[in-house]
């Protein structure tokens, strides 16, 4: 019983043998919740930076205090590929997060190629435009479950069926929108993503294949300060690209003005 734990008030030996480093009080007062910190400082201590020139590995006597500092376990390094599908996976939440944002849309397949722009305003309005080869361009606006259409240069009329209006405001949304493109449970743990940073000095590429339905789909997704900048897919019955510019910028959409015989 006479012997008792050392604290950090414990006065220096005399003996000329050097004093065990005290790691307790340390680790006592450090806040557990800044873990990125911490497995920091303990590979610093693991791999001798910042100790003492004093320490040895000399048998301390049993006269020398007692040390019962915990360090936490070293994690096992990130690999590239699961640091690739991380940082994909974080520029989805963030793009599921964004208020607004403007896109160009092109998608090619055995009937041509299909042109459109969009402007969304979250949580259910959007503005956009849509042209197929050999047919005229088609300007749509959907505030809520209601779909307009431009029939001339000043002529906005409403479409009547529900389920149409439904149908098509769904489409045109998920399609620029990334609702399904960038859906988190394409990219199941063991996702192989591979990156190609700084493309044309501009964002990150992220490329990876998706199965879905029997069919082999190659993604491509183009990153810069977080935030999808183009995506690309490409399957065998026809490919697609989106531009995403002007996130979370401050614009309104309104519905248009319906003559009275249309209403």
């Amino acid at each position: 019983n006479d012997r008792k734990i050392a604290t950090s008030h414990k006065p220096p030996r005399n003996d000329g043998k050097p004093d065990t480093p005290l790691y307790e009080n340390h680790y006592k007062n450090m806040n557990y919740n800044h873990t990125a910190f911490i497995i920091g400082l303990s590979a610093m201590v693991l791999m001798g930076f910042g100790c003492s020139k004093k320490q040895t590995n000399a048998t301390p006597s049993p006269d020398a205090p007692v040390n019962n500092a915990y360090l936490p376990p070293v994690p096992t390094p990130e690999t590239d590929e699961a640091k690739n599908l991380r940082e994909l996976r974080e520029a989805i939440e963030a793009f599921g997060s964004v208020k607004s944002f403007r896109a160009k849309l092109s998608v090619t397949n055995a009937n041509g190629t299909t042109n459109g722009s969009i402007e969304i305003q979250k949580p259910n309005r959007f503005h956009g435009t849509i042209s197929a080869e050999g047919a005229k361009e088609t300007e749509v606006i959907g505030v809520e479950r209601s779909l307009y259409i431009k029939a001339d240069e000043k002529t906005w009329i409403p479409v009547k069926s529900p389920e149409f209006s439904k149908t098509v405001t769904d489409a045109f949304q998920s399609s620029v929108s990334g609702n399904t493109a960038l859906s988190g449970n394409l990219f199941p743990e063991g996702t192989v993503v591979s990156k190609n940073p700084g493309v044309a000095g501009a964002c990150d590429e992220y490329v990876t294949k998706i199965e879905q339905d029997g069919t082999s789909t190659e993604l491509t997704v183009c990153v810069s300060k977080g935030l999808p900048q183009y995506i690309e897919a490409t399957s065998p019955v026809g490919s697609f690209r989106t531009d995403y510019t002007d996130y979370n910028e401050v614009f309104t959409i309104e519905r248009p003005t319906i003559p009275k015989e249309f209403r």
